[in-house]
């Protein structure tokens, strides 16, 4: 899929949104609508024009206007298929590119929450009740 970069305005780390790299827009998920030999410059233009709008609105007031696809490992492992264009935009499939990445940090994510868990019931028996805020350090 060719890439489309910001030359102007600058994107600052404050209104990097929706961004592939530092500057290039991430304008659909490569592996709903993989670029192909029938792809259009047209479609890929008038989809960076949505995204500027849609950026420039997110740089002056803090919102991303419209609908946006989840981007966390675990919505990726469960909807990507391993034949499916990889996430990264490499032009790969998903199962040979990142797809054992994501399998490896959502299970250790996993595996380090459920340390935290034990060490939390450990800490505070079901007849304590800690205050949220003390929770919210914990976790």
């Amino acid at each position: 899929m060719p890439l489309c970069e910001v030359l102007e305005p600058k994107i600052t780390d404050k209104s990097r949104y929706h961004t592939r790299g530092l500057d290039g827009m991430c304008l659909y998920p490569p592996w709903i609508y993989p670029w192909t030999d029938k792809s259009s410059i047209i479609d890929l233009l008038k989809q960076a024009l949505i995204w500027l709008v849609k950026w420039d609105v997110y740089d002056r007031i803090g919102r991303w206007i419209g609908s946006e696809t989840p981007h966390s490992f675990d919505y990726l492992l469960a909807n990507v298929r391993p034949l499916d264009s990889c996430t990264c935009f490499s032009g790969r499939h998903y199962g040979e590119c990142c797809r054992n990445f994501h399998i490896l940090v959502v299970s250790a994510a996993k595996t380090l929450a459920s340390h935290r868990v034990r060490e939390f019931q450990r800490i505070y028996p079901l007849y304590l009740y800690p205050r949220p805020e003390t929770l919210m350090r914990f976790f």
